[in-house]
This record gives structure tokens, sequence and C-alpha cells, in this order.
């Protein structure tokens, strides 16, 4: 049986305290915080490499302000165009941003 590491107890430990903490924060602000979780969940699947933490934390914050971003396009959009066509030309356009900023913001 494999013994639990000192380094990796102190980790859980400060992991509880920041999810925790941002629970309650993105909480408090009404932020979805899915995302957040999405984050956690991507560093323990690249196998909690520190080097990819940066990349997969931006990763969240973006998924965080697309959320925000889609909901006030949408208001604005639906008023001109049909709803479905709203979200369509959100999502591709939103793409094709993604597919273009990739090599500057990996």
């Amino acid at each position: 049986m494999a013994k639990l590491s000192k380094d990796r107890l102190i980790f859980g430990v400060f992991l509880i305290i920041v999810v925790a903490l941002g629970e309650i924060i993105l909480g408090q602000l009404k932020f979805p915080a899915w995302p957040a979780f999405m984050v956690m969940i991507f560093f323990f699947e690249a196998h909690m490499d520190i080097k990819k933490a940066p990349h997969i934390l931006v990763g969240g914050l973006f998924g965080i302000a697309n959320i925000i971003l889609i909901k006030i396009f949408l208001g604005v959009a639906a008023a001109l165009w049909d709803w479905n066509w709203s979200l369509l030309v959100y999502v591709v356009v939103f793409v094709y941003l993604i597919v273009l900023s990739g090599k500057y913001c990996p």
C-alpha cells in the first residue's frame, strides 16, 4: 500500500481552502463556479504539473468571462436577430478568435 507523503497532505489542505474560498467568493459575486472546478479537473488530468497550471487557470478565467460575455451579447444581438442565430454568431466568432489567438495566448 502506498504511503501518503507530507507534501500531498499539505497540497490537499491547500486545495480544499482554495476551493472553499473560490466557492464563497464566486457565489457572493453571482459568478458561475463550474469553470473553476473544471480547472481543478484539468490540473489533475495534467498529472498536477505546476508548469501547466498558469495555462489551465487562464482557461478557467476565460470560461467565466465567456459566460458573462455571452449573456451580454445575446441580450443585445437577440434584439437584432433570432436568438438561435445570435447564439450561432457568438459561438462561431468566439471559436475563430480562439484559433487566431492560440499562438499568442496558449
